[in-house]
């Protein structure tokens, strides 16, 4: 017999297939609560408030003028604290992060390839993260001298020296990512692009003009 968990999830269906995500949102709600220790549902539910907050031009990231996105983060964080190893929960966080928790999204995916060592994804992902946090710092350095944010090089030396200790970390790191998910898709427009964006990172903080170009 089908219980009553199982009947709101397949009305929830139902509803997010006619793009009544609001409907969706409150029948998965409804499953939650009638069976909370089911993480599929919990997934369920973030995916769809996502999708109505998306539908209502509520977009990524996460603020606390954005409540359906605050609540599918924390549904995502729920589920991490009970299966820290899933790949859909972990995806989630990091999508609702953005720039301002690119660390905690950092240590998220490394724990996730510490178990999963084929994810493409996940290689991919960590390579984004290492670029954003790098861009971050490089675009703060440059913002800073008031050069041009299409500077080829950093232009202050001892600057750039720090940066480079700073950042060998995350480039070498984020480059060495990126070609193992290349290599895994290597028809990858977006991998590309970040290796390329990469690279303009490290000419940033390149210890001669020779070397940056």
């Amino acid at each position: 017999a089908q219980t009553a968990a199982q009947s709101e999830m397949q009305a929830a269906a139902d509803a997010f297939n006619h793009a009544n995500f609001q409907g969706a949102v409150e029948h998965f709600e409804n499953a939650v609560r009638l069976d909370p220790a089911n993480l599929k549902v919990r997934l369920f539910l973030a995916n769809a408030l996502v999708r109505q907050a998306l539908a209502e031009h509520q977009y990524m990231p996460v603020s606390n003028d954005k409540p359906l996105l605050v609540n599918a983060l924390k549904e995502y964080r729920h589920v991490l604290e009970r299966d820290p190893n899933n790949a859909t929960a972990t995806f989630g966080v990091i999508s609702l992060n953005g720039a301002a928790r690119a660390g905690e999204s950092r240590d998220r995916i490394l724990h996730l390839l510490a178990t999963d060592s084929s994810n493409q994804e996940a290689f991919y992902t960590l390579g984004t993260l290492d670029w954003m946090i790098a861009y971050d710092a490089t675009h703060s350095a440059l913002e800073a001298l008031g050069a041009s944010p299409a500077a080829q090089q950093i232009p202050d030396a001892a600057m750039r020296t720090d940066l480079r200790q700073h950042l060998a970390l995350y480039i070498d790191e984020g480059l060495r990512v990126l070609q193992i998910a290349l290599a895994k898709r290597p028809d990858s427009d977006s991998t590309m692009a970040y290796i390329n964006l990469m690279l303009r990172i490290k000419g940033l903080v390149a210890e001669t003009a020779q070397e940056s170009a």
